[in-house]
This record gives structure tokens, sequence and C-alpha cells, in this order.
């Protein structure tokens, strides 16, 4: 599958699925194990702003073409924290 074929598939609501550097687990979306992609019981997106590498940036940018809430990565770090998921990755 095609990364930019995963986030579309998060955004819909997939709760599994890998491409490449790319993965969803449960309400979560991983670039190289970071979670960049966070999908609440509402199915409200959000996602941080936080730069990381020119791949990760580039996910993240196709993700933000969607209806995503994009935080300040400290709150997003908090909502992640609230919402019960364990912070991986580079946070």
């Amino acid at each position: 599958m095609k990364k930019k074929e995963l986030i579309v598939n998060f955004v819909r609501g997939s709760i599994t699925g890998n491409s490449s550097s790319l993965s969803i687990e449960d309400n979560l979306l991983f670039s190289y194990g970071t979670p960049i992609g966070f999908r609440n019981q509402e199915d409200k997106l959000f996602a941080t702003d936080k730069k990381f590498s020119s791949t990760t940036s580039t996910d993240q940018n196709y993700l933000k073409t969607f209806d995503v809430k994009v935080l300040p990565n400290e709150e997003y770090k908090e909502l992640l924290k609230n919402n019960g998921v364990l912070q991986r990755g580079l946070l």
C-alpha cells in the first residue's frame, strides 16, 4: 500500500495498516515509530506541529490536507497522555 493511501485509510477510520515508514495502530498514525496523527473517540483528527525529517514532514503535510486540527507539540503530547496513549517516538 502506498503511503498516501494509508493516510487516507487512517482519515477514514482504519485501525491497522503499514506502508514503508508509516503505520496505523488503533487510533494513531505513526511515521518511523513517532505518533504524527491521532483520532479521538469522536473521530476528530489531530496532528502535531513539530517538524521531523523531510520524509515525515511530507507525510504530515499530506495528513494536514484533511480536516485535521494541528496542535502545538506540547498540547498534542498532553492530548495523547489524556487519552491513555503511551508516548512513543520522538515527541
